[in-house]
């Protein structure tokens, strides 16, 4: 901003000594006219009132010239004060120009250019080819040389806080980064569609990231461990180049944003993030899932003064099909269409949120008018509601100002909406003096299956197993949620034991320690193959050649309407290849080995916190174990902000 100021400065100095040349030059040429005697009654003036009349028209302009200069000069150099005042409020609030972090990512770009080239290739480039239309399938390819070039993520603005964590073992303090970015992208990145080379540029990837440092300690170094996360989805958009840039290829391109994003929102944006462990001690759960915050319901009832999107016989703009979106996280929730009206009744259009932040989420909604020959028309949107701010609205009907694509209101109607918080607790809140409240049996409940690993999972003698996951089922969860059914990520067998070993090598080596006197978890210690799997030894295994381990670390979470229903099902899964010797063409196929379930609520009945930190789970008509953590949390349908508590 001061440089900027040094700028205006330089121009309005350029101005000043412009602007008086341009009366003289008049002045020149009417002078030169009149010699010529193209105008002969400029004689009659002589040279002396030519002069004078030079003079006082000049110093008129300079008058009229330098006052407008005077006043522009002055709006620009406040405006520009005012930018450098704000820097400063900024930076005395906290935030601050990162240099360190975006050196540090210009020295670890070239490692995230290769890994999103592979991502794109192995995982970008089939999910957009299955996307696409069937008569396009197969037509698309990504180079194997693609690369994110030389300019590296730019972060803008980082705000540092600290935050407090409740968990089960103890309250962690941790130190929270917000951090705005900004990518736009000098990359080389080429796909080969319908035969033809096709380039990918103009990338504009910016956002909100949080980078928190979990778990602060007085011991090197600081903080048990890492999570890094979006509040919601990063703006994202490209253009391409090549021989089809000019042609219309929007399929291709809502294809690949399409599949980007969905990579985006199941890895990164909540409830879903990234988390390392750097104390060993730590709970990997502590660290890559915290239980979330609470429950935003969300009730959307009516719309009035929407735009017309649909003509009548006469040709006029009369009506619309609208329809509403919300946003939220890596969320999206629809309703159903209210046809050919612009003051539609939702009878309300009910979402029930799981918050994983209620100080930093934030939510929007947009309405759509529904068009049966194409995508649908943009009616309007909110602004990036905060949640902190709809939780205290209450259940008062709040107005909304809908939108345009420019952010200008006015012209595209209002919304209306109503919110209730209901906080997620290991315990309900009671008012200070008062006894414990009672736990009903139809309290809602968040129920957590943390699956650290699948130990003593069999691997046939063909070896035609190719992946293995857990799948998890509830047979009963509250709408709009969680999804009732959940998939782990898949692992690839390894074609042995996870020591190299076969079955009878391993047991060979639990007998000798055995005879040592060794305890498992002294085996365990020099085999480092998993409890469980020396446990699941003394199980006839003869069907199989080798048990493999598998560590998931990964989390199901459930939203249950009562107590009864927090019954989970784990399934052990496997990807078979397809046989090569059958006659048709072989075709993967995939098949449950077995599985478990487990009472939560019982599991966890009159144990502290709720929380029963590992449990040994065996698989039915296997030997295969889950190791896992269950945890209960009750809904409570009180919410009091921590101010006024």
């Amino acid at each position: 901003a001061q440089a900027a100021l040094g700028q205006a400065g330089g121009k309005y100095r350029w101005r000043a000594m412009v602007l008086p040349l341009i009366p003289a030059a008049v002045a020149g040429m009417a002078m030169i006219v009149s010699y010529l005697q193209v105008h002969p009654w400029l004689m009659s003036f002589g040279l002396g009132g030519l002069v004078a009349t030079f003079v006082l028209g000049l110093v008129f302009w300079l008058v009229t010239s330098l006052s407008k200069f005077h006043s522009d000069m002055a709006r620009d150099v406040k405006g520009l004060r005012y930018d450098i005042s704000g820097l400063q409020a900024a930076v005395a609030h906290g935030n601050h120009v990162p240099t360190f972090l975006n050196e540090s990512f210009s020295y670890l770009w070239p490692h995230i250019s290769n890994y999103v080239s592979d991502m794109l290739v192995k995982t970008v480039g089939p999910a957009v080819a299955n996307a696409l239309p069937k008569s396009l399938q197969g037509s698309i390819h990504f180079d194997d040389k693609c690369s994110l070039g030389e300019r590296s993520i730019e972060f803008q603005v980082l705000k540092a806080t600290k935050t407090k964590q409740d968990t089960s073992e103890r309250t962690f303090e941790n130190l929270t980064l917000l951090a705005d970015f900004a990518w736009n992208g000098h990359c080389k990145i080429d796909l080969k569609f319908c035969g033809a080379w096709v380039g990918i540029a103009n990338i504009l990837f910016r956002g909100r990231m949080i980078i928190e440092l979990v778990g602060l300690t007085d011991a090197p170094p600081m903080f048990s461990g890492i999570r890094v996360y979006f509040i919601n989805m990063p703006e994202l958009s490209f253009g391409f180049t090549g021989v089809t840039s000019a042609m219309n290829i929007s399929s291709l391109k809502s294809a690949i944003l399409n599949v980007i994003r969905q990579q985006i929102n199941t890895r990164l944006v909540v409830p879903n993030r990234i988390g390392i462990v750097v104390d060993e001690k730590a709970d990997i759960f502590s660290i890559k899932n915290p239980r979330p915050e609470g429950l935003l319901q969300v009730r959307v009832h009516n719309a009035r003064g929407l735009p017309a999107c649909d003509r009548n016989l006469l040709g006029q703009l009369t009506s619309s099909d609208p329809f509403v979106k919300l946003y939220c996280g890596a969320n999206e929730y629809r309703s159903k269409t209210i046809y050919k009206t612009l003051n539609p009744d939702f009878e309300p259009f009910v979402v029930t949120l799981v918050v994983s932040s209620l100080e930093h989420q934030r939510l929007w909604i947009e309405m759509f008018d529904e068009d049966k020959l194409g995508d649908p028309d943009f009616l309007g949107k909110t602004h990036r509601l905060k949640v902190m701010d709809l939780a205290r609205y209450g259940k008062d009907k709040k107005f909304l100002d809908l939108e345009d694509e420019n952010g200008q209101t006015g012209s595209n109607g209002t919304i209306c909406v109503t919110a209730e918080w209901r906080p997620i607790c290991m315990r309900l809140w009671t008012p200070p003096g008062e006894a414990p409240r009672a736990i009903e049996p139809d309290r809602m409940c968040y129920v957590f299956v943390g699956l650290y690993r699948a130990v003593a999972v069999p691997h046939g003698v063909d070896g035609r197993q190719t992946n293995c996951w857990v799948s998890a089922s509830c047979p009963e969860v509250v709408q709009e949620s969680r999804p009732a059914l959940q998939d782990s990520d898949k692992l690839a067998f390894a074609g042995s034991c996870s020591e190299g070993d076969s079955v009878a090598k391993l047991r060979k080596k639990y007998e000798l320690l055995k005879g040592r006197g060794m305890s498992i978890k002294e085996m365990n210690d020099i085999l480092e193959c998993g409890e469980a799997a020396l446990a699941a030894l003394e199980t006839d295994q003869t069907h199989t050649s080798h048990l493999e381990t598998f560590d998931f670390n990964f989390a199901f979470e459930f939203l249950v309407p009562n107590v009864n229903s927090a019954k989970v099902t784990l399934k052990l899964m496997n990807t078979l290849k397809g046989d090569p010797h059958e006659s048709r063409k072989p075709h993967d196929t995939e098949v449950q080995v077995g599985q478990v379930t487990v009472d939560v609520a019982q599991a966890v009945e009159g144990i502290e916190h709720l929380t029963y930190p590992r449990k040994i789970l065996k698989v039915e008509d296997t030997g295969a174990q889950f190791e896992v953590r269950l945890q209960l949390r009750y809904v409570d349908d009180q919410w009091v902000p921590k101010e006024e508590k």
